[in-house]
């Protein structure tokens, strides 16, 4: 089965490692989401939300962060509600 959000997980890749500094059940959804984990039912889509925006936060406090995500268009709709739900945050 493909990973629907695989265009987050792929700009996620770099930040892998700060993962483990979420809460466990956000940085759970946020491993699940990305494939690091294989859960048999459906991540939260909320709590996926809440973890990528924590982690993103977590990784600019640490040093400058840009995200671009080019070809907009073409992007999954569980991307772009994550995306979006990241830039309302």
């Amino acid at each position: 089965m493909e990973n629907p959000r695989a265009p987050i997980s792929g700009k996620l890749k770099p930040v892998f490692p700060q993962i483990d500094a979420l809460p466990p059940d956000i940085g759970g959804a946020v491993r699940t989401a990305v494939g690091l984990l294989r859960e048999p039912a459906p991540t939260e889509a909320v709590a996926v939300r809440t973890g990528v925006l924590t982690l993103l936060e977590t990784v600019s406090a640490r040093r400058p962060l840009v995200v671009i995500v080019d070809d907009l268009q073409l992007v999954d709709r569980d991307t772009a509600e994550v995306l979006t739900f990241v830039l309302r945050g």
